[in-house]
């Protein structure tokens, strides 16, 4: 079975590992403990912050990943957890119109970057490069992730916006699935984020993305009006918020609000 998985194309593995691990739950399970929906992409920044929190504590706390599109769908279908930590506060928004949020805080900045791969570096040398025939282009879905929404907001200030819409061959449902996409070749280029290029850096090189084409999104947490452990709920918020908070999310390659 493992090694017929390894044959598998990239974009065949990818697409099987978002189905069995998103959304993903970890941390422990427990009644007593807060329940946490996050986005994909933060999860290195919220890990860290929940450890701190059970260091702190002594709390259990359970956490579901998947695009911030996919864990805002599963609040207004389930009307349960305790928090949403969003890569977007416009997925926030829509669930405080729905009367399912009691309370919301911005966190740190969503930047983005267009990520090419290094084997298509000669033939993309600039953000137009993207409208040539033949350039293969990875985004993420506007509905399930915030990287989505905001490859959406670049390529509709871009005068070249419908060849380059012309050449994504595949709509990615989370960040990492974006990243693997573009650092194994599969496409040529994504708009992935900061932290990501990071990590592939050995495959990737990046390019600039014109500053009047976008705003980075901001991430923010969200007290859901299903809390059922509310001072809890709010000590998580505090720690998000805190200095320690700040410096887990700038360390995973989001800045703080008001920084660019």
């Amino acid at each position: 079975m493992i090694s017929f998985f390894h044959s598998l194309p990239t974009l065949v593995k990818a697409l099987l590992l978002t189905l069995l691990l998103s959304p993903l739950t970890v941390g422990y399970a427990s009644e007593a403990g807060l329940h946490i929906y996050s986005g994909a992409g933060l999860r290195n920044a919220v890990e860290e912050v929940a450890r701190l929190y059970r260091t702190n504590t002594g709390n259990p706390v359970t956490i579901e990943y998947g695009g911030s599109g996919q864990m805002m769908a599963r609040i207004q279908l389930t009307h349960s957890g305790d928090l949403f930590i969003s890569g977007a506060m416009p997925y926030i928004d829509q669930l405080n119109h729905g009367g399912e949020v009691l309370s919301s805080h911005p966190i740190a900045l969503h930047g983005a970057v267009l990520a090419i791969n290094k084997s298509a570096a000669e033939k993309i040398k600039s953000f137009d490069d993207l409208a040539k025939p033949g350039i293969r282009i990875a985004l993420g879905d506007a509905k399930a992730m915030a990287l989505g929404r905001t490859a959406d907001d670049i390529l509709s200030h871009s005068d070249k916006q419908q060849a380059i819409r012309a050449n994504v061959v595949v709509h990615a449902l989370t960040m990492s699935q974006l990243a693997i996409y573009v650092s194994s070749g599969d496409v040529d280029a994504a708009i992935i984020g900061h932290h990501d290029m990071i990590k592939y850096a050995d495959k990737l090189t990046s390019l600039p993305i014109p500053e009047n084409y976008f705003k980075p999104e901001v991430v923010g947490v969200a007290v859901l009006k299903s809390t059922t452990h509310r001072q809890d709920a709010e000590k998580f918020v505090a720690l998000l918020t805190s200095t320690q908070g700040k410096n887990a999310f700038s360390e995973a390659g989001f800045p703080p609000v008001g920084h660019h």
